[in-house]
C-alpha cells in the first residue's frame, strides 16, 4: 500500500517564491493547495495540477487547512510607496488570521517565510539567528512588518507547530521583479552605475535551493519550534557579481563608480522629492537600494545545516546562468 501523499497549502502561491516552492512539492509528490488572492488565479502557470483557494488571508477556511503543512509565503513584498498601514494589514494581520485558521483547522505545521532583512544592516560578515534583529525606527516599514509577524507566529507555538524561515535575496527563475533580475537588466542596457567599489559582500539564495530547505522546515521533527537562516553557498563580493553578470551578457563592467556618501545623499534627496510630489514611479536611487548594494552582509545556514541536514548545491555561476536563461526567453532582455 502505498504511503498517503504529504498535503501542502501554500500562500502566495501566485508569487515567485509561492509558485516555485509549490511546483516544488508537487514534483515531489506532495497533494497542494495554491493559495492566491481573488483574481489572481491567471498567474498560475497553465495546466497547473493544483487545487486553488482564490481567498484572502482573512477568509482561509479553517477545514481546509485540516492534515496541511502551511507554508505562507503571501506578503506585501518591499516596494516604494507602500504606507505602513499596509505593511501591517497584510503582512502582521493577514499572518494572524493563516495562524488562527491554521491552529482551528488542525495543521500539522505553520511555516512562516520571513526575511534576513529583519536584522538591517549592521556590516557583520556572517550573521546568524543570534544575531539582533533591528526594529529600530530606523528600519523599514516593510522589515519591522517581518519582525512583528515573527513574534506573531512564535505566539502560537503552544497551539500549532510552528517554524520561522529568513531567506536571503532570493534569485532564479521566474522571479521578474527581484534583485537580481533588475541588476541584469540594467547591466544589458548599460544604465547600471556601481555605488561604492564593490569590495562589500552580499548574499544570494537560488530558488531551488530555498525550496528544498523549506521543505525541510515543513516536515523536519528538529525544526518545530525554531527559526532557521536559508542561504546560498558563501556570500559574493559585489565586484566579483558584477563581473561574472558582465561576462554572461558579454557586456563590459562599467568604469566609473559613484562614492556611497554621494550615492546615500543623491538616494535621500530623490526619495524626499517623490515623496512631495506624490510621484506615483519609483526613485532609480534610494537610500536603501544604496545600503543593499553597498553593506557588508553574509549569513550562516549552519543552524539549519546541522538540524535539517540543509546543503545548498547551486553555486553562483549556475544560478546566474539559469536565471539569464530564463531572462531570455521571456524577452525581458534587450538582444
Amino acid at each position: 500500500m502505498n504511503p498517503e501523499p504529504r498535503r501542502a497549502f501554500v500562500s502566495g502561491a501566485s508569487g515567485f517564491i509561492g509558485g516555485a516552492l509549490a511546483a516544488h512539492l508537487h514534483a515531489r509528490g506532495w497533494q497542494v493547495t495554491a493559495g492566491v488572492r481573488p483574481g489572481s488565479e491567471g498567474k498560475l502557470p497553465k495546466g497547473h495540477p493544483y487545487r486553488v483557494a482564490a481567498t484572502s488571508l482573512k477568509g482561509v477556511p479553517p477545514r481546509l487547512l485540516r492534515g496541511q503543512v502551511v507554508f505562507h509565503a503571501a506578503a506585501i513584498r518591499n516596494r516604494w510607496g507602500t504606507p505602513p498601514s499596509r505593511y501591517r494589514e497584510v503582512n502582521v494581520e493577514g499572518t494572524r488570521a493563516l495562524l488562527q485558521a491554521a491552529a482551528k483547522g488542525g495543521a500539522r505545521r505553520f511555516v512562516y517565510l520571513s526575511s534576513v532583512g529583519v536584522y538591517g544592516w549592521p556590516g557583520l560578515a556572517m550573521m546568524d539567528e543570534s544575531t539582533p534583529v533591528d526594529d529600530s525606527p530606523a528600519a523599514t516599514p516593510y522589515h519591522r512588518s517581518k519582525i512583528a509577524a515573527e513574534g506573531v507566529v512564535r505566539a502560537f507555538t503552544g497551539r500549532l507547530e510552528t517554524v520561522i524561515v529568513r531567506p536571503t535575496i532570493t534569485c532564479g527563475p521566474g522571479d521578474r521583479d527581484g534583485m537580481l533580475t533588475r541588476l541584469i537588466a540594467l547591466l544589458r542596457a548599460g544604465r547600471f552605475i556601481p555605488v561604492g567599489r564593490g569590495e562589500n559582500t552580499i548574499h544570494l539564495t537560488d530558488i531551488a535551493d530555498l525550496c528544498h530547505g523549506l521543505e525541510l522546515a515543513g516536515t523536519h521533527p528538529a525544526a518545530a519550534g525554531e527559526t532557521f537562516i536559508l542561504s546560498g553557498p558563501q556570500p559574493v563580493r559585489v565586484r566579483d557579481l558584477l563581473k561574472k553578470t558582465c561576462a554572461l551578457l558579454g557586456v563590459r563592467l562599467p568604469p566609473v563608480f559613484v562614492p556611497v556618501p554621494l550615492a546615500l545623499a543623491a538616494g535621500w534627496g530623490m526619495a524626499a522629492l517623490y515623496r512631495r510630489l506624490r510621484l506615483p514611479s519609483e526613485p532609480l536611487i534610494t537610500p536603501e537600494k544604496v545600503r543593499n548594494l553597498t553593506a557588508r552582509r553574509g549569513f550562516s545556514h549552519a543552524k539549519a545545516a546541522r538540524r535539517l541536514g540543509y546543503r545548498p548545491q547551486v553555486t553562483l555561476e549556475e544560478s546566474l546562468r539559469r536565471t539569464l536563461d530564463w531572462m531570455r526567453d521571456e524577452g525581458l532582455l534587450t538582444n
